[in-house]
C-alpha cells in the first residue's frame, strides 16, 4: 500500500494505491483479506481494511484451429431447483461434468459460497470424453426462505476456465 499524495489537508480526501499480488496466494476463488494500516501522525491508531477479490487464471488467446483441441467443460446440469425443502434435512444431489475436449481437462478447484455445502468430485482430472458425477451436499439448518447457493468450478479450460453450478431452493 501506498499514499497517493505526500499528505493530506484537514477535510481533504486522499488516495491510497493498493497493489495486489494474487501470485502469492496460488489459489483461485473469492478471497477477503483484512490489512491494517496506520499514519505516524495520526492519533487514531490502527484502520482495518478488507481487500476483496476474485483470483482466475490468465489463459492467452487460442486461434480458430485449436479450439477443437484444448479442454473443455460440459455440465449437464448448471442450475438445480431443489424446490420446497425442509431445514432439518441434508439434500444430496448429483450433476455430471464431462470433458468434451481433446486434452486431459483438470479441476483445479471447487469453491461453494457457504460452509453450508460440501461438494465432493471424485478425480481431479478427467480424459478426453470422460464424464464423472459431483456430488452436491446441502445443508439447509438455520436457514428460512428463498435460498440460493452458488458452486464454483476453476478448470484449464481455456474458452471458459470459471464455470457457474446454482443450487435453488425455498427452505421452510
Amino acid at each position: 500500500m501506498e499514499q497517493v499524495q505526500p499528505f493530506v489537508r484537514s477535510q481533504e480526501r486522499g488516495l491510497i494505491r493498493i497493489t495486489y499480488d494474487s501470485r502469492l496466494k496460488n489459489d483461485h476463488g473469492f478471497f477477503e483479506d483484512e490489512v491494517s494500516l496506520s499514519w505516524k501522525s495520526s492519533p487514531y491508531g490502527e484502520f482495518k481494511l478488507h481487500v476483496i477479490a476474485d483470483l482466475f487464471e490468465y489463459f492467452p488467446p487460442i486461434s480458430k484451429d485449436k479450439l477443437e483441441e484444448v479442454p473443455q467443460l460440459l455440465i449437464a446440469q448448471k442450475v438445480i431447483d431443489l424446490r420446497e425443502i425442509s431445514a432439518n434435512s441434508i439434500v444430496r444431489r448429483q450433476v455430471t461434468i464431462s470433458n468434451a475436449g481433446k486434452m486431459p481437462l483438470e479441476i483445479r478447484k471447487i469453491q461453494g459460497n457457504c460452509d453450508c455445502l460440501t461438494i465432493e468430485s471424485p478425480k481431479n482430472t478427467l480424459a478426453p470424453g470422460e464424464s464423472i458425477q459431483l456430488n452436491l451436499i446441502f445443508d439447509p439448518m438455520g436457514r428460512k426462505g428463498i435460498d440460493q447457493r452458488n458452486i464454483y468450478l476453476f478448470t484449464n479450460d481455456p474458452l471458459n476456465p470459471v464455470q457457474l453450478i446454482l443450487l435453488k431452493s425455498r427452505i421452510e
